[in-house]
């Protein structure tokens, strides 16, 4: 199943910015004030005052009232925020997240579920740290130009292509430390990961997705020997059964795919031709 993008609309109102996203797959910039990080963090507070060790999503937490609330939250926070940054897209709905500091809680090199059909739209994620992050908390790393290597199918059950490049990978990330309040809007193509929280505090943050507002969500899936393509939707996305097989969602098409991880040769390619200036973005306050 072919899945290139062949075109797509601007997403950021600002050039160097969407010039940047296009490009290398991400851009970063400023959004939230310092009394914003602190409300967020005091609600956050008050919903979970002890996070569990690892990596932790409001999103997939069993409690329902939590996860709406969460959500209602975050969505009159960033909605207007996002839309004096934006141009004509939709905000799927918000989480909490957190690193606990320890040895669990790293997130190998990888892309993010396809939400959207990407041979006609692009998808991504919005990803804000409440506090500032680095290295030695687990700052995320981007390996840029990345989302433009393959067309690829991701799902909760669809094997990742990359799963046996994590060490190449790795090396070849590039670290993105950011203040807090700073967004990252990143492709869900783009290859990421994070390390391990080697400091003594959490590393909380909030994830959103968003789509152009003119584009279907779509859900993807293993069904015997090949994948289906769902019809998705917000609702379903914030259900926290999202790993599950979606019997609430309607199928639209089955088709093949071969999911055999890439080899190292291949890889090797694709990294040699990425190897150039990219146009990486970053927004400064005044």
């Amino acid at each position: 199943m072919a899945m290139r993008v062949t075109s797509h609309r601007p997403l950021l109102l600002d050039a160097n910015a969407e010039r940047a996203l296009t490009a290398d797959g991400y851009a970063v910039l400023p959004l939230l004030g310092t009394a914003d990080v602190v409300q967020l963090l005091d609600r956050l507070t008050e919903w979970v005052p002890d996070f569990p060790e690892g990596f932790y999503a409001s999103v997939h937490v069993p409690d329902e009232r939590l996860r709406a609330g969460v959500n209602a939250l975050l969505m009159a926070t960033f909605r207007p925020l996002l839309n004096k940054i934006c141009r004509d897209a939709s905000l799927l709905g918000g989480a909490f997240i957190n690193k606990a500091p320890g040895p669990r809680g790293a997130l190998p090199p990888h892309q993010d579920w396809n939400i959207v059909d990407e041979a006609r739209h692009r998808s991504f994620n919005v990803w804000v740290p409440l506090v500032d992050t680095h290295a030695a908390n687990g700052a995320i790393s981007v390996l840029p130009g990345s989302h433009h290597w393959l067309p690829t199918v991701r799902g909760p059950n669809i094997p990742c292509i990359f799963r046996q490049s994590h060490p190449q990978l790795r090396s070849a990330m590039k670290l993105l430390p950011m203040r807090a309040g700073d967004v990252l809007i990143y492709d869900h193509r783009l290859l990421h990961c994070s390390d391990v929280n080697r400091t003594q505090a959490d590393r909380p943050g909030v994830v959103m997705g968003l789509v152009p507002s003119e584009a279907d969500l779509k859900h993807y899936y293993v069904d015997g020997d090949r994948i289906c393509q769902y019809q998705s939707n917000v609702e379903f996305l914030l259900s926290g059964r999202t790993h599950e097989r979606p019997d609430s969602l309607r199928p639209e098409s089955l088709f093949d795919y071969d999911s055999t991880p890439l080899s190292d040769e291949r890889l090797a390619e694709l990294l040699i031709a990425r190897s150039h200036p990219t146009n990486s973005f970053r927004a400064e306050l005044p």
